[in-house]
């Protein structure tokens, strides 16, 4: 009696364990709100306002503009993935992004310096995005991107900021890898 109680619990454990294995369960990308900030904000402003984001993907709901801060992990080549584009009113919207480090002048005053990337047709400091429906209106390259990567090299220990901006109020996914 006792060894087939044990071997029936034993089954179904393992049964479970094949079903969770086949049939994974989707993990949620974290969802962030930015705080509406301007571009032309202080770095104390930017500094205290960003929400902070890790690797992998996370939702950014933007109503129209603002910061996000990413802390990089290890010295090696990011990619920072635009995409899922959408607008809380309609299919169209469309938006851009810096990805900037904070620059100390000679009179201590901090900036926020544009980096230059690697993205579709070569090097720029803008990843311009848009939404599928937008994209798929447009008749040149550069308009048409529904997803964007852009990609850098950055070192251990310092901290990026993205500066993202919607045409409306809406939401992206933003990747980091």
């Amino acid at each position: 009696m006792k060894k087939t109680l044990f071997t029936t619990l034993f089954t179904s454990l393992l049964l479970a364990v094949f079903v969770f294995a086949i049939n994974p369960i989707p993990a949620q990308a974290a969802t962030k709100k930015l705080k509406k900030q301007n571009y032309s904000a202080s770095y104390s402003s930017i500094k205290k306002k960003a929400k902070t984001v890790k690797k992998g993907t996370t939702t950014l709901k933007v109503s129209p503009s603002g910061y996000v801060k990413f802390k990089v992990p290890k010295t090696k080549k990011y990619t920072f993935t635009f995409s899922s584009v959408k607008s809380n009113k309609n299919p169209f919207n469309n938006g851009y992004a810096y990805i900037e480090i904070p620059k100390t002048q000679y009179n201590g005053t901090v900036y926020m310096e544009h980096q230059k990337f690697k993205t579709t047709g070569g090097e720029t400091t803008t990843a311009w995005f848009h939404s599928a429906k937008y994209a798929s209106t447009q008749k040149t390259v550069s308009a048409s991107i529904a997803k964007r990567s852009c990609k850098l090299k950055l070192t251990k220990g310092t901290t990026v900021y993205l500066y993202v901006s919607l045409a409306e109020k809406g939401s992206l996914k933003l990747k980091i890898k």
